[in-house]
């Protein structure tokens, strides 16, 4: 007030802190001083006001904290998006000091295909349309960038944009992992309902076919017509086994590996008379992982074909394979410890920013032809070996594709040799073989190639005829050296459960399961269900002679 009196000039907004008689709490006012004069322009007195407000400084205190607050963006700019002051989230978020932001558009930081949107978002500001949630991509200091989810509003006392936004992108990941599980489970569903039936469909063209080849003479005018069918059946194989891969339960059937080895072979036999360059880099110490060689082969087979299709025009094709001692990532949180990278990398077109969002999922494709399916069961038996695969790419620049498996240092270096495929014809096989499958094609079919190796053959059409038959023949002294057995029989045993009660009757039973597809690990750990062998659908004469032998030459 003396000052007034003695300026002669009004005081605004004052804020004055008074104690409470109980000195336990502050009452805060906004004074107001106005000076009133007389007719000769003299001071004679100083209107005062008082306005109590005590509430609100509590509540600018709060904010004053919340904005202050690090798991969160907190922003004040102008209408132009001029920065006035950010938090401390910035900092702990993005990697930006306060003084490297204010005074600069945060504009400047926006992804530019998001620049657009934004700005639209701003004009809706500005006409006092109040932002609830907006998503955007912002630049961290180390040049990625973070997507944030934004709720903004205009401050009209100040004519400022008051922002808060929170970082999504790991959020953002898990949804986007969650919905290719589902996607997942749907397509695997499919599978399964077909998988079984379908395989039992090929095992009886396969078998047909083979015996057909038996019986005819390779100059007969008909071989050739039947050998063009085997190999529209062993396409008609990789499409059911790319269904059966990503299938619900559809388990790999894992086994020590040389990684280096199935490398080798999968693009010996991928790149046959193409006009692609390789090279190979391969560690002489690469560890071995437990994986299953059929599905592991057809992923690179699939990287490899990619590449190859992304290189009409010729090009280089780069393999890089090493050891990691102790994988530290964010990007597969599940991986750790000992790993095995493999890289797989192209110069050919490339793949688009929005493409490579849909790159594994199931029948997207940006080719002509094709099932849309490759990538889809790349990303699924990778998955299913508890690894990781990721992609990076540049439109006319190339792809890389990156996968990650668990390794161990601890298994012996030992390079795998690959046995011969070729039907064993000489010699005659015996033995007392008892095959189950509800299918009557395939009972015939199997009857008919065992009986051609020599062994003597009985069926049953389902677990409970299994088991008679089995008492029955060891009763007699003519016991069977061999089960095989569907692993579905609907609406009747099947083999997962007729062999429980077949150890029962004789623990030292020598079984062979027999499936398609199962919606359990069964194939994948049939030793632990008491079986000694399996037999995948389908199946050709070389493998279930193979299967045979080995068991029936260990009495």
């Amino acid at each position: 007030v003396s000052k007034v009196f003695a300026s002669g000039q009004p005081c605004y907004d004052l804020v004055v802190g008074v104690k409470r008689p109980d000195r336990n709490s502050t009452t805060w006012t906004i004074v107001n001083a106005i000076p009133i004069f007389s007719e000769d322009k003299k001071i004679r007195k100083v209107a005062v006001n008082f306005i109590d407000f005590t509430e609100r400084k509590k509540a600018e205190n709060v904010v004053s904290k919340f904005f202050e607050q690090p798991m969160n963006l907190h922003l004040i700019a102008s209408l132009e998006g001029v920065i006035h002051r950010v938090n401390v989230g910035w900092e702990t978020i993005l990697g930006y000091s306060k003084k490297e932001l204010e005074g600069r558009s945060f504009i400047d930081l926006v992804h530019p295909d998001d620049v657009t949107a934004t700005v639209e978002e701003m004009v809706k500001l500005e006409k006092g349309i109040t932002t609830f949630y907006f998503e955007n991509r912002y630049m961290h200091k180390n040049g990625a960038y973070r997507l944030l989810a934004w709720s903004a509003l205009v401050s009209f006392e100040d004519q400022m944009i008051h922002a808060v936004a929170s970082d999504i992108t790991d959020r953002k990941t898990l949804e986007e992992q969650l919905q290719q599980a589902m996607k997942m489970e749907s397509i695997g569903t499919l599978a399964g309902g077909i998988a079984h039936d379908f395989n039992n469909i090929l095992t009886g063209l396969f078998g047909n076919i083979e015996q057909a080849k038996l019986q005819l003479p390779a100059e007969h005018a008909a071989y050739s017509y039947i050998q063009n069918a085997d190999q529209a059946l062993e396409k008609a194989t990789s499409l059911t086994k790319q269904l059966l891969t990503f299938a619900k339960g559809g388990d790999p059937l894992l086994e020590m590996t040389n990684v280096g080895q199935i490398i080798r072979d999968s693009i010996n036999f991928s790149l046959s008379g193409s006009n692609i360059k390789t090279t190979i880099n391969l560690p002489n110490d690469l560890w071995h992982v437990r994986a299953d060689k059929g599905q592991l082969s057809q992923v690179i087979t699939n990287l490899v074909i990619n590449a190859n299709q992304a290189m009409s025009f010729g090009g280089m094709l780069t393999i890089e394979v090493e050891n990691i001692t102790n994988l530290n990532n964010s990007f597969a949180p599940h991986l750790s410890g000992e790993v095995v990278k493999l890289s797989i990398s192209d110069v050919g077109c490339g793949i688009s920013v929005e493409d490579q969002k849909q790159i594994f999922d199931p029948y997207f494709t940006t080719k002509y032809t094709g099932s849309g399916l490759g990538l889809t069961t790349v990303h699924s038996i990778i998955n299913k070996h508890g690894g990781h695969i990721d992609v990076k790419s540049e439109p006319d620049v190339g792809s890389t594709f990156t996968i990650y498996l668990p390794a161990d240092s601890s298994l012996p270096q030992t390079i795998e040799t690959t046995s011969s495929d070729v039907t064993d014809k000489t010699g005659t096989k015996t033995g007392n073989i008892l095959v189950m499958d509800d299918d009557e094609m395939i009972l015939n079919l199997l009857k008919d190639m065992l009986e051609t190796f020599g062994y003597s053959v009985d069926c049953a059409i389902d677990g409970t005829e299994v088991i008679e038959k089995y008492i029955s023949a060891k009763k007699s002294g003519d016991p069977f050296d061999v089960v095989i057995m569907d692993l579905t029989i609907p609406g009747s045993m099947g083999g997962k459960e007729a062999m429980k009660e077949l150890l029962t009757i004789d623990p030292k039973v020598k079984a062979v399961v027999s499936s398609g597809y199962s919606t359990d690990s069964i194939m994948a750990n049939y030793k632990e269900y008491g079986f000694s062998g399996r037999l995948i659908k389908p199946f050709q004469m070389k493998e279930l002679q193979k299967e045979l032998s080995h068991l029936i030459s260990h009495e």
